[in-house]
């Protein structure tokens, strides 16, 4: 687990994760969790990747990407969707 402290922010917020570095032999056995200051938690991204490995990879996580990463298809760099 990687814990980031954010404070100073009051109301609704939009985000946007970027997962930098992202090495793994199999990424479908990845699962990232993001929980907030009140314990509420959110699963943004799990079960997707399939089973091809990756190396030093970049990916951005928002509601606003155009597209989801499947749990079938090969992670590829770029910014995606949430996906569970």
């Amino acid at each position: 687990p990687s814990t980031i402290q954010a404070s100073g922010l009051t109301g609704n917020k939009t985000i946007k994760v970027e997962l930098t570095g992202v090495t793994h032999a199999f990424p479908g056995d990845l699962d990232f969790l993001l929980v907030g200051p009140g314990g509420q938690k959110y699963i943004m991204l799990s079960d997707s990747g399939a089973g091809t490995p990756v190396s030093n990879l970049t990916l951005a996580l928002s509601d606003g990407a155009p597209t989801t990463l499947s749990d079938t298809s090969p992670w590829t760099p770029g910014n995606f969707r949430p996906f569970n």
